[in-house]
């Protein structure tokens, strides 16, 4: 070979050399790359596609290094390498790490089942998927339902168990990685179906059942553009400036009532202890193997004999039950008429509205006991839900009373019952009856004036925008909203000024033994590390307190309405009663 061939031949060998160990770096490199993909954590995209999920020029699992250890990035040399060929631009920018959490999914809970739904925002994370879960506690949330629905419009029906509080979270899923779980939201489902409602068991829903017929005054949406009251019209003394300054007034250096604009702190639980005294109503729901009692009225003071319609009727209970042990012994009975009973009506199911009702003798309830109140009526559950006599604008129990389950689901498809201070009783409005025993006519306000949140609570506003502006909780926005959609009826007369919404009570569990169901949904809705919530609970009482955000200024935000009806009168003299609430 000539001098020149052998030099041609040596730098020949010499590029090879350099070739091959470069290559040879290449590929080890490349193999630590995939080793390492094992550790990639949840929520990490899957390193078989090149840099940022695509197939790459540079081979498949170049970019596996990335993840925890080395901050997200998309490729990494190890150290002290100088060979290799540098990847492209696009491998050094940050990858994607977890998808973040879907919204919190909105819950529809019927009979023995629920509708899930995850409505997602205009722009979301990118995925592939949204899982549902579902469980009785944070600890056993199981996979209830997937969809891989491209559009984005994700919801499934899950079969559950009646009378259990039920958890929803969901999760974004992306090439099958799971990310982050949603908030978690809470649901109930419980029984529609008024023939098997029975205490303790089963309890009725919120979304597939309320008392009385649609057209019911507690039923009837407030029509859009309806004119606000008017003194002079509709058996109105008073204008609807008049009696909202009237609802929301507070008692001279009552500075906490004040703080509140006018609203009350609710006391929720607690029902046997009695603090807070427990005015709120206990409902009951009777089946045909509850034993039969005799219904007597007395004047609640003095025990003697009182007038009612319902003297001498028979009426089935459970036998557990008992009434609100406030001053005012609240007692509602939910049952269906039977043959053994008054022969009117036969089959159709009445509210047995009770006030000042007594315990039962023993303990419980036996056949052919007495059970002794003051003044009560019954009125049809399917019927329009007047003159009755539970409350002082002869309101019925059931109506406008907020019941756990609504709060549980946040649904609340009637209007609220509201108790006031600054009353005049010589007076009424529909759907109110003439009220109790007139006890005072300083105030400026009338039974049965009914309120509700503005179409516009701040002007230029409406009212959706302004409670997503204000980010209230839930349970704050669920009973503005119903006050918006039905409005509130006053019904009975409070003190200390100011104004309260109407709950059920929590005797209505606690009397068999079973947790009260406001008092679970007040612990599971509140965040003990904060008092955004509303949600308080009193370690001297044992009681939780929901407390109204101070920015919602009652006496600018609500308005009263003209009512449906020109008259208000009743069909048979004035029941005498305490106040309640």
């Amino acid at each position: 070979m000539t001098r020149r061939g052998c030099l041609i031949a040596a730098l020949v060998a010499a590029c090879l050399l350099v070739l091959t160990g470069a290559l040879s770096a290449s590929a080890s490199e490349g193999q630590g790359t995939n080793a390492s993909s094992q550790a990639s954590g949840p929520g990490e995209t899957s390193g078989k596609k090149g840099c940022w999920g695509r197939t790459g020029r540079h081979g498949q699992g170049r970019n596996k290094r990335r993840g925890r250890a080395n901050g997200g990035r998309g490729h990494s040399r190890k150290k002290g390498r100088g060979r290799g060929r540098r990847p492209s631009r696009h491998c050094h920018k940050p990858q994607p790490g977890p998808v973040e959490a879907p919204p919190a999914p909105d819950v529809t809970a019927g009979d023995g089942s629920a509708l899930v739904q995850v409505r997602e925002g205009p722009n979301p994370p990118g995925h592939t998927g949204v899982d549902v879960y579902v469980g009785t506690d944070l600890a056993n949330l199981e996979l209830a339902c997937s969809s891989r629905d491209p559009s984005h419009l994700h919801e499934c029906t899950v079969t559950l168990e009646n009378g259990q509080r039920y958890l929803f979270t969901a999760a974004y899923e992306l090439d099958g990685v799971l990310g982050p779980r949603s908030a978690p939201v809470s649901a109930w489902p419980d029984s529609c179906n008024l023939e098997f409602l029975h205490s303790p068991d089963a309890w009725p829903g919120s979304n597939c059942w309320r008392p009385f017929a649609d057209d019911s005054p507690w039923n009837t949406p407030v029509a859009p553009g309806l004119e606000d009251l008017a003194a002079g019209l509709d058996n109105s003394k008073y204008s609807s400036a008049e009696s909202v300054q009237a609802l929301t007034a507070c008692d001279a250096t009552n500075v906490e009532c004040e703080s509140r604009h006018g609203l009350h702190t609710i006391g929720i639980g607690s029902s046997d202890s009695n603090a807070p005294e427990d005015f709120k109503h206990a409902i009951y729901y009777a089946n045909a193997g509850d034993p039969y009692v005799t219904l007597r009225s007395r004047d609640c003071d003095s025990g003697e004999p009182a007038f009612s319609p319902l003297d001498g009727l028979q009426v089935r209970i459970p036998a557990e039950a008992q009434p609100a042990q406030g001053a005012d012994h609240h007692l509602t009975i939910i049952v269906k008429q039977t043959a053994a009973e008054p022969a009117d009506t036969q089959g159709r199911f009445f509210e047995y509205g009770l006030f000042c009702a007594g315990d039962p003798p023993g303990g419980t309830w036996e056949d052919g006991e007495v059970l002794d109140f003051d003044a009560g009526r019954r009125v049809l559950l399917d019927g329009d839900g007047t003159r009755a006599a539970a409350t002082a604008a002869r309101f019925p129990s059931l109506g406008g009373r907020i019941r756990a389950v609504e709060m549980e689901n946040a649904l609340i498809r009637h209007a609220l019952f509201l108790s006031a201070a600054n009353m005049d009783d010589f007076g009424c409005v529909y759907p109110a009856a003439q009220p109790a025993a007139p006890i005072d006519d300083t105030g400026t306000i009338l039974y049965g004036t009914r309120f509700q949140l503005k179409d516009e609570p701040v002007a230029g506003t409406d009212w959706r925008t302004w409670l997503d502006l204000l980010e209230l909780p839930v349970w704050q926005r669920t009973i503005l909203t119903a006050l918006h959609d039905y409005g509130g009826y006053l019904g009975d007369r409070t003190s200390n000024g100011g104004f309260i919404v109407g709950f059920e009570s929590g005797t209505g569990y606690t009397a068999f033994g079973r947790p009260d169901r406001l008092e679970g949904w007040a612990a599971f809705a509140d965040d003990p590390g904060t008092d955004a919530d509303g949600i308080l609970f009193n370690p001297v009482t044992g009681s939780f307190e929901l407390t109204f955000d101070s920015r919602v200024d009652w006496s600018q935000v609500l308005r009263a309405v003209r009512p449906a009806q020109a008259t208000c009168s009743p069909d048979d003299p004035p029941v005498a009663q305490a106040s309640s609430g």
